[in-house]
């Protein structure tokens, strides 16, 4: 498995359409952006284990201000949030509550780009977040969360056919060919589908703590 760059996609794409001299770079930095946007959304839905990032937080006051993490996404997916870390700093399952502005209750809430804690000196926590995706700026970009080459991948070169027919999908409303437009949409849709029902590595069964385990 491996990233794919954008300089390969655009070759890729070239194969399939002979000639792609018309089409600009910016303007295929511009259709891949468009494409990395879509597939971001429905991956992270699909399978959020696979970009789920950490930030340990210490605190030592009553209310207490920290920047949130600079590519911080969203914390609002299943897995996601503050919890608790015991005395051998270990995570465990005690998940801190979402409180608001002057609250005495133990929580955090979130303000512009920091988080606020309240009422919970004295402990640590780790915050589990989806990360945002950086978007392309140049044909050296890979599909991955930063762009590098070693950075986390959102689609790997298993699925180059995904991004060709999507990119394809770009092309035709540029070009302005309505009937290629419904063909490359169509295929497009396919390979979507077919994306999506391989993509999730794990079951969807989740184990849930039984009652008595609580006493």
């Amino acid at each position: 498995m491996s990233s794919i760059q954008l300089k390969t996609l655009r070759e890729e794409f070239e194969y399939m359409k002979q000639d792609i001299s018309d089409v600009g770079v910016a303007t295929f930095i511009s259709w891949c952006n468009r494409v990395g946007n879509f597939i971001w959304r429905k991956l992270r839905e699909s399978d959020p284990d696979r970009f789920m990032q950490t930030q340990t937080f210490a605190i030592t006051s009553d209310t207490q201000t920290e920047n949130l993490p600079s590519n911080f996404g969203k914390i609002d997916t299943l897995g996601c949030g503050f919890y608790l870390l015991d005395n051998d700093n270990e995570p465990t399952h005690i998940q801190l509550a979402k409180t608001e502005y002057g609250s005495s209750q133990v929580g955090y809430y979130l303000d512009g780009g920091n988080i606020v804690f309240t009422n919970c000196n004295g402990n640590s926590y780790t915050l589990v977040y989806l990360p945002k995706w950086e978007k392309f700026t140049a044909m050296t970009d890979y599909f991955t969360l930063d762009k590098t080459v070693n950075g986390v991948i959102i689609v790997d070169d298993e699925y180059t056919e995904y991004l060709v027919d999507a990119i394809d999908v770009k092309y035709c409303q540029w070009d302005e060919d309505t009937v290629s437009e419904g063909n490359a949409d169509q295929r497009f849709a396919n390979v979507l589908s077919e994306l999506l029902e391989e993509y999730n590595r794990d079951t969807s069964a989740l184990s849930i703590e039984q009652p008595y385990n609580s006493f």
